[in-house]
């Protein structure tokens, strides 16, 4: 029962175990709750049980929307392999400030995928107190307050799109541990925002693209930091830090047009890569490098590729589900069929 949080007694009669699934390996164990295309008004927060797959059918078709501007439509809170997939989930017009879309709380094992996810006054998803949790090929569109706001949990983000001028499209506060992998961040106030107190920052194959600040760090730096294959295209500020650091704890990244900032002074440390990317179809959102692209697989000097969509020949795990949110959160039809995916 959403309403109450109880799980009912599985009844293989009337419920399927997913299998065989490589995304989880844990879903065989789920009971699947499957909703029909609608839109559907929410007075108080859809509460998830332990062991579900809640899945919608598509972004595009399935709607759930908040009604109570001081509540999450969605509540994952205690519980542990939970699954939310093929929804588009939009709160309050009135949202508070306090209040996440989606808020995660003291959960384990929690994925989220291929939904798409809007923010009015408040985050799109909160995540506290949490271990394990997956957010993968979902798209976020411009809200006024944190795309994703990460609080002593570990997070992994891959292949998501955030969209618009969030004044945080993540924010990576005490005690969080994030992996941001083949994610694209696009005219952002600031796309990833670095707590002094965060624990851990793993950046790769990201594409940041026309925002203000990529990345902000408004302190130290964390203790665990990779940072390797981005590419920071034409944002006012690639990297902006509020004191020096030390060069080495950064790897290679590619950067056009955009500045690297710490302590107050130019650093000259981390635009190893200075030509410009040549995007394939960038008013499709193909962000693929060309094959001739100084950037492209086999062109630079070790063959790295770089960015979120680097290669023609691969387009990453989780590519279907989030060219086929952000269709939905673009309004471009047939920008999915563009990729070649129905």
């Amino acid at each position: 029962d959403l309403r109450t949080g109880k799980a009912p007694k599985t009844n293989l009669l009337l419920y399927n175990p997913a299998k065989d699934r490589e995304l989880s390996p844990k879903e065989i164990s789920r009971v699947v709750l499957k909703v029909m295309p609608g839109k559907y008004s929410e007075a108080k927060s859809l509460i998830l049980p332990s062991d579900i797959s809640f899945t919608g059918s598509g972004a595009s078709e399935t709607l759930l929307v908040g009604v109570n501007p001081k509540e999450p439509v969605l509540s994952i809170a205690g519980v542990k392999n939970v699954s939310i997939s093929g929804f588009r989930i939009i709160p309050s017009a009135l949202q508070s400030s306090e209040t996440g879309t989606v808020d995660i709380k003291k959960s384990n094992q929690v994925v989220f995928l291929n939904n798409l996810v809007e923010a009015k006054g408040g985050s799109a998803i909160q995540i506290n107190q949490s271990k394990n949790i997956g957010v993968f090929g979902n798209s976020f569109t411009a809200g006024s307050s944190k795309g994703i706001w990460c609080k002593q949990s570990g997070l992994v983000l891959e292949a998501n799109s955030f969209l618009g001028e969030w004044p945080q499209a993540i924010s990576v506060d005490s005690g969080c541990g994030l992996d941001a992998k083949r994610n694209l961040f696009m005219q952002n106030k600031v796309s990833v925002a670095v707590s002094g107190t965060a624990e851990r920052l793993h950046l790769e194959y990201n594409s940041f693209l026309q925002n203000i600040a990529g990345v902000r760090f408004f302190s130290n730096l964390p203790s665990s930091l990779l940072f390797d294959y981005n590419i920071f295209f034409q944002n006012l500020y690639a990297i902006f830090g509020s004191r020096a650091v030390v060069a080495k704890k950064f790897g290679r990244n590619a950067v056009w047009k955009s500045r690297v900032v710490f302590g107050g002074r130019p650093e000259k440390f981390i635009p190893l890569e200075l030509a410009q990317p040549q995007f394939l179809n960038p008013e499709k959102y193909d962000f693929r490098i060309k094959p001739n692209s100084s950037l492209a697989v086999g062109n630079t000097e070790d063959s790295i590729d770089f960015g979120a969509y680097q290669r023609t020949d691969f387009l990453g795990k989780f590519s279907p589900q989030v060219i086929k949110t952000l269709e939905v959160a673009t309004g471009q039809k047939g920008l999915a069929a563009s990729w070649g995916y129905k």
